[in-house]
């Protein structure tokens, strides 16, 4: 039996590279063989360091869907 665990991380600047962040959610998810990691969800908010001037953005995900977009004002 496999057991449930939640993993949070919190990074001292706000400011993500969205891109980077895409590359690495996706290897995550889609390479769960690689990795040996099994996420069930996942979900955040940063600040997009790549966009011209920082934009709040959120990430959400289930199993091997997910979606990065910047948050309405």
């Amino acid at each position: 039996m496999q057991q449930i665990n939640s993993v949070y991380l919190t990074i001292d600047s706000p400011l993500i590279n969205k891109e980077k962040l895409e590359f690495l959610i996706g290897e995550l998810l889609w390479e769960e063989e690689t990795y040996g990691v099994h996420v069930m969800r996942c979900k955040g908010i940063f600040m997009d360091s790549a966009a011209e001037t920082p934009q709040l953005t959120m990430l959400q995900g289930v199993e091997d869907l997910f979606e990065i977009k910047e948050v309405a004002d």
